[in-house]
């Protein structure tokens, strides 16, 4: 089966966990715990 590749580009400099997370930073979390 082959793998997918998912870049998240966010220009806001935000931190994962942070308050107030953009949407592409909540994706990433979303992705990344799955």
């Amino acid at each position: 089966m082959g793998k997918n590749v998912v870049m998240c580009l966010d220009g806001t400099n935000n931190k994962i966990r942070a308050a107030g997370n953009t949407n592409v930073v909540r994706l990433f979390d979303l992705l990344y715990s799955t």
